[in-house]
């Protein structure tokens, strides 16, 4: 009998940059929206061009995965992410800033990170 075809599926570092660059295309493209709801109050614009900054730094830590999925790889964008989340967490205990937006960005930032960690493990 033979085995079931399995369709695609995204796996690894692969998933990881697709999701990276979902997340850093809807801050770029949809940024003030997508802030707006999720801090749940107005949004100033110097708020939005650094949410766009940091979604074209997602855009390209994404196409680098995507590109090169080595294990260096992996862990230099999972310290790029912890680094970020750090931020967030002080700009949150800093009250820099709507406060929603720095706890959800550190969350993000945390997952991409663990994620990335977890992709440079497998063999």
């Amino acid at each position: 009998m033979a085995p079931p075809h399995d369709s695609p599926t995204l796996e690894g570092p692969l998933a990881l940059a697709v999701a990276e660059a979902c997340w850093g295309s809807a801050l770029v493209f949809s940024g003030d929206r997508v802030l707006q709801r999720v801090a749940q109050e107005p949004v100033g614009r110097p708020v939005i061009r650094i949410a766009r900054v940091l979604g074209i730094r997602e855009l390209l830590q994404a196409l680098i995965t995507a590109w090169r999925p080595t294990r260096r790889t992996l862990r230099f964008a999972a310290a790029v992410d912890a680094l970020h989340a750090a931020t967030m967490v002080t700009a949150a205990s800093a009250r820099v800033g709507p406060r929603r937006l720095s706890v959800a960005s550190a969350g993000v930032a945390s997952l991409f990170g663990a994620a990335g960690l977890l992709a440079s493990r497998r063999p």
